[in-house]
């Protein structure tokens, strides 16, 4: 099964892990003849689609057990992403409608936590629930991109405390719950689906499944650029191809973080790794010496399937600093010689693998330096940035190539709205995404 109809069966049960819920909510003589009665059916209605969408958020947030079956996780973040976005929005809607229903003031009654009786108590479940949504809902779309990732991850693991707050909100309130064992039989589903991928977590959280390597050597490309070099301690590594990238952790416990697979030797299980320093993850990363024991997760991504399903076809590879990981590999071992690579980078000095390139694809290799300020040498070397002319200048029909882009994201964004300008079919151009 391709990944396109893994995602479509996805989509297809959670859809209908919510057609149920109209069925399960309970309807009396009043609820569309009174405005309060109505609007606590809507309100229970949005309760149990927000259940349901939090456990779907936690399911795809569960890398271990997702990353089985899918290949391609930076579609199922962005699923998860849309999710936390778009679907927070009903949530919030369950609050309102309940609020008004019983003819409270929106704001103090629907955000100020009340103990007073045992209905209020179980109410402020739901209250801290919706405040903790709140946080990440305002982290995520509103301000992402003024908070730096380290931050956001921490306020984002909050999200982890809503579902179980959401879940104990309902047995003592619910009217549905109550009264419809239809809907007893749905909130225990989504109890046990909850128990049963929080053990996964805490499965994944102690590093279990993951695969044990040592470091076998560690050296410095150039002056931010590092290749890793990884055995595996017990001969059950990964099994990787072209194009995909891993999750390096580097203690129990500990964070982790992708990165791509420059090189795998099939005959003994080895990887290397390159990455750059330029945060405190991979600043730690390159002070670990040679016999240090690293957790391995993966691999991830879709790059190679791409690739091999276009060797009929001419290729040209757009890769930005270190985001030439992936294609390294592949193209010093291709025969074709219907492949160009566009080696987008500020200066000579962080092109780390530009001698092997050009070796290998001579004039089918173009550089471009941002900010080399040295006179051009080559034919084939440029300065300034990607841009739409370079691919006319180079390729008499661009529109005719297979397109695969890797490296910072406004760069990939760029790439595309140039080629895509250039009539280059849209789906004609891949690009890596990692998952973070």
């Amino acid at each position: 099964m391709s990944e396109k109809e893994k995602y479509s069966l996805l989509r297809g049960l959670i859809v209908a892990s919510v057609v149920p819920i109209p069925l399960i909510v309970t309807v009396s003589q009043s609820t569309f003849t009174n405005p309060s009665a109505t609007l606590l059916y809507i309100a229970s209605l949005l309760g149990y689609i927000g259940i349901v969408l939090l456990l779907w958020m936690y399911i795809l947030g569960t890398k271990s057990i997702i990353g089985l079956y899918f290949h391609d996780m930076a579609k199922i973040n962005q699923l998860h992403s849309n999710f936390g976005k778009y679907g927070l929005l009903l949530i919030f809607a369950h609050p309102i409608a309940a609020t008004l229903s019983y003819g409270q003031n929106l704001l103090l009654y629907s955000l100020v936590p009340n103990i007073s009786t045992e209905f209020e108590k179980h109410v402020t479940y739901g209250r801290l629930a919706i405040f903790v949504l709140l946080i990440i809902w305002l982290t995520s779309a509103i301000m992402r991109g003024k908070i730096a990732f380290r931050p956001w991850k921490y306020i984002h693991y909050l999200t982890y405390l809503a579902l179980p707050l959401a879940l104990l909100h309902i047995p003592d309130i619910g009217i549905s719950y109550r009264t419809q064992l239809g809907a007893q039989f749905y909130y225990l589903s989504v109890l046990g689906l909850f128990g049963l991928f929080s053990l996964f977590r805490i499965r994944q959280l102690f590093s279990l499944g993951k695969a044990p390597y040592i470091i076998q050597s560690h050296s410095r490309a150039s002056r931010d650029v590092m290749l890793l070099h990884l055995t595996s301690t017990n001969n059950k590594g990964i099994s990787a191809n072209k194009g995909q990238y891993l999750y390096l952790q580097m203690r129990l416990l500990g964070e982790e973080h992708p990165f791509s697979i420059l090189q795998y030797d099939e005959t003994t299980g080895d990887l290397t790794v390159a990455y750059k320093t330029f945060g405190s993850f991979t600043n730690k990363l390159s002070r670990l010496q040679p016999g240090t024991k690293l957790y391995v997760d993966g691999p991830y991504g879709t790059f190679t399937e791409q690739i091999q399903t276009s060797l009929d076809k001419p290729v040209v590879f757009v890769a930005g600093g270190i985001g030439i990981t992936p294609f390294v590999d592949h193209i010093l071992r291709s025969s074709s010689d219907e492949q160009w690579l566009f080696y987008a980078n500020q200066t000579k000095e962080s092109a780390v693998f530009s001698a092997p390139l050009k070796a290998k694809l001579g004039e089918h290799c173009v550089s471009i330096l941002s900010a080399e300020t040295s006179a051009v040498e080559n034919a084939n070397d440029e300065r300034g940035y990607v841009s739409p002319g370079l691919f006319q200048k180079y390729l008499i029909r661009p529109a005719d190539y297979t397109y695969f882009i890797c490296g910072p994201p406004r760069m990939m964004d760029i790439t595309k709205e140039s080629l895509i300008g250039l009539g280059v079919a849209p789906q004609q151009i891949y690009s890596e995404n990692f998952s973070f």
